[in-house]
């Protein structure tokens, strides 16, 4: 069992996470607040703190960054375009370095909309000026 399962005393709930996850990844509600529900309602005394360690475990593609940077080099703008809620995300901004990378950064949390909503891709269009289907 992953260190997360562990954590969370089965894959079982890890799955049950990520569905209440879906609460927080448009912003509409703070992880933390899911998240301590989530601990209350299946009885698990886990520290939060431990939970967030796990999730912001995040292994960075370097040979990706690389491709991006050769883009960016040859004038292809490039942005990061995910679904995270409110804490993996600001972890994500804060603390890696894909702002040294990228054009420009658009987590679902702050743009109010996740995808494969439409109207995601409609906000991260608009903010980059775009053109559909290009």
């Amino acid at each position: 069992m992953s260190g997360f399962a562990a954590l969370l005393r089965g894959p079982a709930a890890v799955l049950d996470l990520f569905t209440a996850e879906r609460q927080a990844i448009d912003g509409s509600r703070d992880m933390r607040e899911v998240l301590a529900q989530f601990l209350a309602d299946h009885e698990l005394p886990t520290d939060p703190e431990d939970v967030f360690a796990h999730w912001n475990a995040i292994e960075v593609n370097e040979p990706v960054l690389s491709l991006v940077d050769e883009l960016r080099a040859n004038g292809t703008r490039c942005f990061l375009a995910t679904n995270q809620q409110n804490v993996r995300g600001r972890y994500m901004q804060q603390e890696l370095s894909y702002a040294d990378h990228f054009d420009g950064q658009f987590y679902s949390f702050e743009v109010g909309v996740a995808k494969p909503d439409p109207d995601y891709f409609t906000a991260v269009i608009e903010a980059t000026g775009a053109e559909p289907g290009r």
